[in-house]
């Protein structure tokens, strides 16, 4: 089975209403077949974050996805470890190109 790497934006496009990388990111889906998503623990507190002023609606929803994500039989959930935020930092570390708006 092939694999893929659901990042934050992926999470966000399938959960907010109206978001504009919705489509996009179903087709993306769709043309991987039977494929397994793999996402992060560092990944899913990104996306809690992001909706986290969405309102009381779209906090329950993003609650709701990320436990049925961590019980999805389709879905790898990599748990956070030391080793992985310091890889994550020093990733961080090295892009200057994203801005902070």
């Amino acid at each position: 089975m092939n694999q893929a790497f659901a990042d934050t934006l992926y999470w966000l496009a399938i959960v907010r209403p109206g978001d504009s990388w919705r489509e996009p990111a179903q087709r993306a889906r769709a043309s991987l077949g039977p494929a397994r998503l793999v996402t992060t623990d560092e990944v899913l507190t990104e996306f809690l974050a992001a909706v986290s002023a969405g309102g009381p609606l779209l906090r329950r929803k993003a609650v709701e996805t990320v436990r049925m994500l961590l019980t999805d039989p389709d879905v790898t959930v990599v748990a956070q470890s030391r080793d992985t935020f310091i890889r994550a930092l020093s990733r961080y570390a090295q892009r200057d190109d994203k801005d902070s708006a």
